[in-house]
């Protein structure tokens, strides 16, 4: 059972990580393609939910998992989770204030750094130096 669960995380935690990777793409088409006929807009919104939701079962994985290191892979899903928070509203609220924009882009970088983090903890990655 440990080990399904721990692959589940990993799955998931890769699913995020590429949507991580699209969602900039989303966002500066939708920036500077408007009024195509795929309504860039949208996408990057539902994406950034998508995101958002995977967020949630990540830090809930998280718990479950048994990795040696839970509690930081928790702790990280924790701050992904708040990161994607504060992106969706910011990017909300940019509709109305543009200027919210110069916010929403490092967010967006964070998320990234922060999913790959996510990846890479799961599957194994050491957070202590090497000693000879």
């Amino acid at each position: 059972m440990r080990t399904r669960v721990r692959w589940t995380f990993r799955a998931v935690a890769v699913v995020a990580a590429v949507l991580a990777t699209v969602q900039p793409v989303l966002g500066s088409f939708a920036f500077f393609r408007g009024g195509g006929a795929v309504d860039y807009d949208t996408v990057h919104l539902v994406v950034g939910g998508i995101l958002y939701n995977l967020a949630i079962v990540l830090a809930a994985l998280a718990f479950f998992t048994r990795f040696r290191r839970r509690w930081v892979i928790l702790a990280v899903c924790v701050v992904q989770y708040v990161l994607l928070h504060v992106q969706l509203r910011l990017g909300l609220e940019s509709n109305e204030d543009a200027g919210l924009l110069a916010y929403h882009i490092p967010v967006g970088v964070l998320i990234f750094f922060t999913a790959y983090l996510t990846v890479t903890l799961g599957f194994g990655l050491r957070l202590e130096s090497e000693s000879a």
